[in-house]
């Protein structure tokens, strides 16, 4: 599935997207997910690039237990990146490596506090990325 199919609340005027979480749970917000059972805004592979979003498209990204599921991570971190507004937020949530549920079927990373740190603005370790 390469190719983004708009669903019925999509609005270019939406400054929140949500990642991986096709279900409507907040009418402010754009949803983006490749699952077409629970009706996203965009239906999208989240590991096809780039992502059918304008460069600086959202004051605010939400990636609720997402990012654990996908191969592609770098590319992803940087496509949220591209996709973000420079003032805006990118709010990523996913399961600590001790966490019961970090090693569930279908998760193919687990993270710690350092995991993100390579990929922080400003960050010493943020070499080798296209930010």
């Amino acid at each position: 599935m390469d190719i983004a199919t708009p669903q019925k609340h999509m609005a270019k005027d939406m400054e929140l997207l949500v990642v991986g979480e096709g279900r409507k749970t907040r009418p402010d917000a754009v949803t983006v997910d490749v699952n077409p059972r629970v009706e996203p805004d965009v239906l999208h592979n989240l590991e096809h690039f780039p992502w059918p979003f304008e460069r600086n498209q959202f004051r605010e990204i939400i990636c609720h237990h997402v990012l654990e599921h996908l191969f592609r991570f770098t590319e992803v971190l940087n496509e949220l990146h591209r996709i973000c507004k420079t003032d805006g937020q990118i709010r990523i949530q996913v399961p600590h490596f001790s966490s019961r549920y970090a090693h569930s079927p279908g998760h193919i990373y687990s993270f710690n506090i350092d995991s993100f740190a390579p990929y922080v603005t400003g960050s010493d370790f943020n070499h080798g990325f296209n930010w």
